[in-house]
């Protein structure tokens, strides 16, 4: 939601209504409201001509004035490390389970 509330508080800034953003980027008329709304999300390469089309870097429609955003949920996410070591130990439990069956004869 983040981005999608960035992209509109800078076309309106901007004083670029949705029309002229979707006939410069090349999308479908209504394309602009999904994506403002959090509907959709937005290609890297459609990203780049919507920056291009409101004369601002690609960088500025996720962070303002050189800050990210606050993410209140990020800190209790799992690392990577965490969820890599977590798959080992899984595939460990699971061979040692495979391995401790008796065997058919």
């Amino acid at each position: 939601m983040v981005l999608a509330h960035r992209l509109r508080v800078i076309r309106v800034a901007k004083q670029v209504s949705p029309a002229d953003i979707e006939m410069v980027i090349g999308v479908p008329a209504g394309y602009v409201f999904q994506v403002e709304e959090g509907d959709i999300v937005p290609s890297i390469e459609t990203l780049e001509k919507w920056a291009k089309a409101l004369d601002v870097s690609l960088g500025s429609l996720f962070v303002d004035d050189g800050v990210a955003p606050f993410l209140s949920n990020l800190p209790n996410r799992l690392s990577s490390d965490h969820i890599a070591r977590a798959c080992s130990e899984k595939k460990k439990r699971r061979f040692r389970n495979i391995s401790m069956r008796p065997h058919a004869h």
